[in-house]
């Protein structure tokens, strides 16, 4: 369960993941993905507005870089 809890996941998804880990079937071959031509450019300036179901409202103007962004995200999962 301590598992569950830090990964945010169910007891039936954690039971899922053993099972497909313990799976004798063969796996895939690796599929390696076409390069991005895309030059992703952090600290871009943006303005995110949100509009949450419960209404609150939460607006982020300025430069937001990766990491802020993930944790933006986790502590809306939580």
């Amino acid at each position: 369960s301590q598992i569950c809890t830090a990964l945010h996941i169910s007891g039936s998804q954690f039971k899922q993941w053993c099972q497909a880990s313990n799976s004798t079937d063969v796996m895939a071959d690796f599929i390696e993905l076409p390069s991005s031509s895309e030059v992703i450019v952090p600290n871009l300036a943006v303005k995110l507005e949100l509009n949450l179901s419960n209404g609150d409202n939460i607006h982020i103007h300025g430069e937001l870089d990766t990491h802020f962004i993930c944790t933006l995200i986790g502590a809306l999962k939580s």
